[in-house]
C-alpha cells in the first residue's frame, strides 16, 4: 500500500485537484485508492461529492468515537475520509502528547491495508509544520508538492523548506517523489520562476515532473458536476497532463520501455 501526502508551501496551487486527480484515476484502472482530507475547507471532499458536514473525519478516529473503518464514505468516484473543520481540533487533542499525536495517522494505517487498499492519497494544508502535516509526512512513503511558478510561490519556498525540514526529522524515509508544476497564467517570466525554483530544489534530491499543468475550465466544471476529469473531459488539456504526470508518478513508461 503506497502512502502518498500531497502538499504545498500555500493555498491554490493545484494540492486538492492533484489529489482528487490521481486518486480517480487509480480508481478507474485497476487500483483502490483511498483519500483522507485533512483539510478543514474540505475542497477535495466537495469533489468527491462525499458528505463533510454531518460525518466523521480523522479527529472522530483520533478521538477514538469512530473506528477508521466507520469514517471511511464510498462514493461513485471511490472512497474519501472527508475532512471539515473538527480537524483544526486535533493539535489540542494531542496537546499533552505531541509526539504521539505525530504517529497518530501512522498507527492507523496498518488497518487500512486490511481493507485491500492498493494507494492512500493524502491531502493537506499548506506545509507549514502543523500536527496534520507532520501526521501525514510520518505516514507517507513518498510526498508530492505541488506549486505555481510565480512570485508569491518564490517568497514561500523558504517557509516550505523549513516545513519539510520538520517533516523529515519525524520519517527519515519519507521521499520527495517530485514537484508538479501548474502553468503561471501564461505569462512571460514562467521559465524564470520554474527555474528558481529548480535551483531550490537541488538540496532535496527530488525532480521536477517533466509534465506541468495547464489551466482550462473543465477541471472546475467536471469537480461542479461531481464527474472525474476523466469522464468528462478526457482529451482536454488538464487531463491529458495530469494522466502524463500519473504515468511518471507510477513509473509506468519506464517499466514498459524496460
Amino acid at each position: 500500500m503506497r502512502i502518498t501526502t500531497v502538499n504545498s508551501g500555500k493555498g491554490g496551487s493545484l494540492k486538492s485537484t492533484t489529489a482528487w486527480a490521481l486518486a480517480t484515476w487509480l480508481n478507474k484502472n485497476g487500483y483502490k485508492a483511498l483519500v483522507i482530507d485533512f483539510e478543514p475547507n474540505a475542497n477535495v471532499s466537495g469533489f468527491f461529492d462525499a458528505d463533510y458536514k454531518s460525518k466523521p473525519t480523522m479527529y472522530h478516529v483520533f478521538n477514538e468515537e469512530v473506528l477508521i473503518e466507520e469514517a471511511v464514505q464510498y462514493t461513485k468516484q471511490g472512497d474519501i475520509i472527508a475532512g471539515n473543520s473538527t480537524l483544526g481540533k486535533i493539535q489540542a487533542l494531542f496537546s499533552n502528547d505531541i509526539l504521539n499525536g505525530i504517529k497518530a495517522l501512522k498507527n492507523q494505517m496498518p488497518k487500512l491495508k486490511t481493507l485491500g487498499y492498493t494507494h492512500v492519497i493524502i491531502d493537506n494544508q499548506p506545509l507549514v509544520g502543523t500536527m496534520t502535516t507532520l501526521q501525514s509526512a510520518t505516514s507517507a512513503h513518498d510526498m508530492i508538492i505541488t506549486l505555481h511558478p510565480d512570485p508569491p510561490t518564490l517568497q514561500g519556498l523558504e517557509n516550505l523548506a523549513n516545513g519539510l525540514t520538520e517533516a523529515i526529522q519525524f520519517n527519515k524515509e519519507l521521499k520527495i517523489d517530485g514537484i508538479l508544476l501548474g502553468r503561471d497564467k501564461g505569462t512571460n517570466n514562467e521559465k524564470v520562476y520554474a527555474d528558481k525554483i529548480r535551483e531550490w530544489l537541488e538540496p532535496l534530491n527530488t525532480k521536477i515532473y517533466e509534465s506541468i499543468i495547464r489551466e482550462g475550465i473543465s477541471v472546475q466544471e467536471a469537480q461542479g458536476n461531481v464527474a472525474t476529469i476523466w469522464d468528462y473531459a478526457p482529451n482536454d488539456n488538464p487531463t491529458l497532463d495530469y494522466l502524463a504526470f500519473i504515468k511518471e508518478y507510477l513509473n509506468l513508461e519506464k517499466e514498459q520501455n524496460g
